[in-house]
């Protein structure tokens, strides 16, 4: 369903009881509580997916696949499914057919910020509703990072950052008793991706086996959607280069997390594990 349409037939996708069928029942335990119908005969709800195990949701991002689910569980049904939008706005499919027992899924496509409303009926009674807010994309998006090292002295001299918009800040440390900090020197920004250089002496940057690396990438006083203001956090660690020589080392990573970004003394983030303090 596509706001820019006046009015359109939602592409309606059938999910075949018997081919999904421990798929519907998971689904259908986790939704049991989430559930916006007003009549028992029926399971409807939103969520951030089109497939059968999509959980009910109302948050969803900007560029997510969005779904309205409906189900009719004693008998077979035809119904009605309306969306209204943000601008007000409100598009309907109706003449639904759907089996009994069957999840279909109708897709809405729409990229307005803001609350959208979903209502279905059948036999022109409504038998449930769902809400959910379509809002921006992350402030922090999913960042890659390849850490540049000398192999066999164990020094990193500089990392390598992956779609991290402008206007976010980057910062560095290195697993200690303290706060330590690493230095970066911003040497080129193009496209989303950005080089830095690790400023200071080379002992500065020399890691040990095993020990930690983090590089957070957050955003200084701008909130996520009304949320408190986070950041994403990279961990890696240096272990043996399996693919080099004996005396070869790489730092391998050990997740991202996400997490309320630290105060201006590089003190624990709150919400990420296993930071230094």
């Amino acid at each position: 369903m596509n706001d820019g349409e006046q009015r359109s037939p939602l592409r309606n996708r059938l999910y075949a009881v018997l081919v999904l069928a421990g798929l519907a029942l998971i689904s259908i335990s986790a939704i049991a509580a989430a559930d916006g119908s007003t009549d028992p005969n029926y399971t409807v709800y939103g969520g951030c997916g089109l497939g059968g195990a999509t959980r009910p949701s109302h948050l969803c991002r900007k560029g997510d696949e969005l779904g309205a689910f409906f189900r009719s569980n004693t008998a077979d049904a035809v119904y009605e499914v309306c969306v209204r939008f943000p601008t007000g706005k409100r598009l309907c499919a109706p003449g639904q057919l759907a089996s009994q027992g069957t999840l279909y899924v109708n897709k809405i496509t729409s990229n307005i910020e803001g609350s959208t409303f979903i209502t279905w009926a059948v036999n022109s009674q409504e038998v449930g509703s769902w809400h959910f807010g379509l809002y921006p994309k992350p402030v922090v998006p999913r960042f890659g990072i390849n850490p540049l090292i000398v192999s066999r002295t164990h020094r990193l001299f500089g990392i390598l950052l992956r779609n991290v918009p402008s206007g976010l800040r980057v910062r560095a440390w290195r697993q200690c008793h303290g706060n330590c900090p690493l230095p970066l020197r911003l040497i080129s920004s193009r496209g989303g991706n950005r080089r830095y250089r690790i400023a200071g002496s080379p002992a500065g940057s020399t890691f040990s086996l095993g020990e930690k690396f983090y590089v957070q990438v957050d955003a200084p006083g701008r909130r996520d959607h009304g949320t408190r203001v986070w950041g994403r956090l990279y961990r890696g660690k240096l272990v043996r280069d399996r693919s080099g020589g004996p005396k070869d080392t790489a730092i391998h990573s050990v997740g991202t997390l996400l997490c309320t970004p630290p105060g201006k003394t590089y003190r624990a983030a709150r919400g990420c594990n296993q930071v230094p303090g």
